[in-house]
């Protein structure tokens, strides 16, 4: 279907997002803005299209829709996760992360039914679940405003769930200390002082020519290895990057500057 190369674009952009174990408050708020731009798109989408099949329709709502909002949850949570636990001291950030795991857990307690039919991948429900059609049969308690042109509330509730349960895997992460330290920015040797969109464009280069760890190592692995080398902190490097793919001009500017100082050395070298 048409909307069709606009979600894998989505997909695209959001994973990065999703793979930073470590996200920064800033690079959430990307995130969120981004899950929330397509989330839009996709009820419009919905609002202004007849399916070829209900197949089609429960697809769209059960795979599709689903999965935006629970990207959107996700890092609804985790951005007002960090902001607070940014403020606590070490005893009261361990027990933010326990209390929030326990409001995580009790969502999935409230909606266990449904829940259930999800993780055993039943479907005898799902025209009532995921279409339009029934939709004064599928209606729940709910303080979201629901236009039934646009989605459904079991829609919505299958993303709440699986967007709680991304974020429970996140807080399990950070309670079994699995992340690096932060940087320590007074133990460095060398000091980036370039732009730090420069360095960004080497991270991606890096990234892209496989140079690391037989070609195994990630966007994330490599931008954290080199803010520790160079003592500086890169920010969100998802967005940054997208900026990159939309330069009008070269859009490897800085390793074209590289290329060209490094022959303009050779070059005086030989004189």
């Amino acid at each position: 279907m048409f909307w069709q190369e606009a979600h894998k674009t989505y997909l695209e952009n959001i994973q990065p997002y999703l793979e930073d174990s470590q996200i920064s408050i800033s690079a959430c708020d990307s995130a969120t803005q981004l899950c929330h731009r397509h989330f839009l798109e996709l009820l419009e989408i919905a609002r202004n299209t007849e399916f070829e099949s209900v197949e089609d329709e429960i697809r769209f709502f059960k795979e599709v829709q689903s999965k935006v909002y629970a990207h959107l949850v996700f890092f609804k949570q985790v951005g007002v996760f960090r902001l607070k636990y940014s403020t606590l001291d070490p005893a009261n950030k361990k027990r933010h992360l326990k209390k929030s795991l326990t409001r995580v857990n009790k969502v999935f307690t409230k909606n266990k039914v449904f829940y259930q039919y999800i993780l055993l991948e039943q479907d005898h429900l799902d025209t009532i679940y995921f279409t339009r059609a029934d939709y004064k049969k599928s209606i729940l308690n709910t303080t979201v405003i629901i236009d039934p042109k646009c989605t459904t509330p079991h829609c919505l509730l299958l993303g709440k769930l699986f967007g709680y349960r991304l974020f429970s895997k996140y807080l399990i992460g950070q309670i079994e200390n699995k992340h690096s330290p932060s940087l320590d920015e007074n133990s460095q040797s060398l000091k980036w002082t370039g732009k730090k969109i420069d360095l960004i464009e080497l991270v991606y280069a890096f990234h892209a020519a496989g140079v690391f760890n037989h070609g195994n190592a990630s966007i994330k692995t490599i931008a954290d290895s080199l803010q520790k080398q160079f003592g500086c902190s890169i920010g969100d490097i998802y967005r940054s990057y997208t900026d990159l793919r939309y330069r009008k001009k070269t859009r490897t500017k800085f390793l074209k500057q590289l290329s060209e100082k490094l022959s303009e050395k050779m070059k005086s070298d030989e004189a």
